[in-house]
């Protein structure tokens, strides 16, 4: 990967932006099997790195995820007033009546009704609707709005849900999935996490590779927590799910156990009562359980190494790129991944990396590392976190970004895909 040189040219642009997104504040009300912290923070940065380059967002229109009733709210309220979500444009939450495939016609609809007046109200610029993904608000519903209003339609594709692999093939899923396939060949542009979702649903689309970004306090945090001390850490953090390489964390630490290595697992999700269960059955396994932001970077400095372990064995992943692989490598603290897709794509010497996702692979991988001088290993994590902040600051990628939509939709060019960016300023 080459670093991006991008000059920020201030604030005067020519386009006019909108936001329309599943989101909500992160607060407990909002902790449910349909929110996720991850796609809050992407969205932070996407919104946020968009508004210091220049391109803010007016209006952000959110619709907060909640599952459908009887286990979420039968009714989302509305809050007709802005609503202050750190690190994003002031937004306008929108409610909906929350009951199975209604709720999705419903969010459509007061989606495209927002469009549609943000459209009247902005005659005579370039304007950009933004999405997260295609899904939720529609955008099989707003892809006409848009056409009739002179509105590029855009949408941030980082993830492509494929019925019968992460999710189950009913029949909701698959007529969701058509809907999708229909729509993102409808956008005027997109923004993709990884070459699969390119090749496979954009068609002549033009996009851009944006695999995510990282905060500026993000950057090294966890150095400021090192601690020396006997022994050996690693650290897992995320969504404790079967393709997060759980099942394979614990059954090589239970394999680890007695050689001075303790694991150290955190986050919430479908194992988690298997998890703590097994640590608290063995001594080299401890769960500390969910952790708010603020808990990560001495999480990750209390650590001398940190597991990105997906695996691709039953489930594919190709239209997936592990976002939190960038906040891992940010931390100064070197990082331990799976060659899942895009993961060696520019990354590859900067993380150690193993082609085996089993178990006794990650065994035998982190008894490698703990053998390992811990100078090299924490040269490996300064260098990590400097290519990071060199080359996926979330303002950095918001000027790419921008970049990006006034050379392909400005004045309603019909551009092609603009593939320059995915070798030249991507990884």
């Amino acid at each position: 990967m080459k670093a991006t040189q991008d000059r920020d040219r201030g604030p005067a642009t020519a386009l006019a932006l909108a936001y329309f997104a599943a989101l909500g504040p992160d607060e407990p009300r909002m902790r449910s099997r349909a929110f996720s912290p991850a796609g809050h923070l992407w969205q932070r940065g996407l919104v946020g790195g968009l508004a210091a380059a220049g391109l803010e967002a007016s209006p952000v229109v959110g619709f907060p995820p909640f599952p459908a009733f009887p286990e979420g709210p039968l009714v989302v309220r509305s809050r007709a007033e802005s609503r202050s979500i750190p690190g994003l444009p002031p937004a306008r939450l929108v409610g909906y009546p929350n009951l199975p495939l209604i709720k999705i016609l419903a969010i459509g609809v007061r989606a495209a009704l927002a469009l549609r007046r943000w459209a009247r109200a902005t005659p005579g610029k370039t304007r950009v609707a933004l999405l997260y993904n295609v899904s939720v608000p529609p955008a099989w519903l707003l892809a006409a709005v848009a056409r009739k209003y002179g509105v590029h339609l855009v949408a941030s594709l980082n993830d492509i849900w494929i019925p019968g692999a992460l999710v189950p093939a009913t029949a909701g899923r698959r007529l969701d999935y058509v809907l999708q396939r229909w729509a993102i060949r409808r956008l005027s542009a997109a923004l993709v996490v990884s070459e699969a979702i390119a090749a496979d649903f954009l068609g002549s689309v033009p996009y851009l590779r944006v695999e995510g970004g990282v905060f500026p306090e993000q950057v090294r945090a966890g150095i400021r927590w090192r601690r020396d001390s006997p022994g050996f850490t690693v650290g897992f953090a995320g969504s404790l799910e079967p393709y997060n390489g759980v099942r394979e964390v614990l059954a090589a630490a239970e394999a680890l156990a007695g050689e001075g290595v303790c694991f150290r697992i955190a986050g919430a999700g479908s194992l988690a009562p298997e998890v703590a269960r097994r640590a608290a059955a063995c001594p080299a396994v401890e769960y500390v359980g969910a952790l708010d932001l603020e808990r990560v970077p001495e999480f990750y400095g209390g650590c001398d190494l940190l597991l990105n372990w997906r695996t691709t064995r039953a489930i594919d992943l190709r239209y997936f790129f592990p976002s939190k692989l960038l906040e891992l490598l940010a931390s100064g603290v070197p990082v331990l991944s799976t060659r899942m897709s895009g993961v060696l794509d520019g990354f590859g010497d900067h993380l150690l990396v193993s082609d085996d996702e089993s178990a006794t692979a990650l065994a035998a991988a982190v008894r490698r590392a703990a053998r390992t001088e811990s100078a090299e290993l924490r040269a490996l994590g300064e260098r990590a976190a400097r290519f990071t902040a060199e080359n996926f600051d979330w303002t950095m990628q918001g000027r790419r970004i921008r970049d990006f939509f006034e050379r392909t939709l400005r004045n309603g060019s019909e551009a092609k895909p603009d593939r320059d960016g995915l070798g030249a300023e991507t990884a």
